[in-house]
């Protein structure tokens, strides 16, 4: 069994690892990838950056209508989303980033992405955890540069800014 950055957004936990575990062979593995605290701080971080550098595209793009040059689709988008909301509705998105998964806010998401709390919550769900591996990648919630930068450069970097990503190898727990 396998998933990759699914479990934070699923809002009934319990119940699924039990569906899981229901259909699991009894020697079968699970495997989950799910997003880090690291990731998460991170991408709390790369928010401010991508608000600063939307709003200067917004406004090129304003520009390029003014003067009848054609309209990036992507960029018509964000634009057209930012006019229909409410101003206090824009403010607050652009103050206070938004959370990522089912639990908790922007700020609290940083413990709910935690290895540790991860860990926890897989061996209160009947879980045994055989492993837990950093996937050695550094990227945030908004590409900030993530892009730009060499997947070897991107390693190294989550060696002192942290991973993206936990691997969690699980099994069902042994009933003695």
């Amino acid at each position: 069994m396998f998933s990759s950055n699914v479990l934070e957004h699923i809002p009934h936990l319990d119940e699924f690892h039990s569906e899981m575990q229901r259909v699991l062979k009894p020697d079968g593995i699970a495997i989950h990838i799910v997003p880090s605290a690291s990731w998460k701080f991170w991408t709390i971080l790369t928010h401010y950056c991508f608000v600063f550098t939307s709003v200067i595209k917004i406004l090129r793009n304003r520009i390029c209508i003014n003067s009848k040059k054609e309209m990036n689709i992507e960029l018509s988008r964000v634009f057209d989303r930012a006019t229909r909301q409410s101003r206090i509705q824009l403010v607050r998105k652009v103050l206070f980033p938004s959370r990522h998964g089912e639990a908790g806010d922007a700020l609290t998401e940083v413990y709910y992405l935690s290895r540790h709390r991860w860990i926890k919550l897989f061996k209160t769900s009947g879980w045994e955890v055989r492993k837990v591996v950093p996937n050695r990648l550094f990227y945030t919630g908004y590409m900030v540069l993530d892009s730009n930068l060499p997947i070897e450069l991107r390693r190294y970097i989550s060696s002192f800014l942290g991973s993206s990503c936990h691997i969690f190898v699980l099994a069902k727990q042994r009933v003695s």
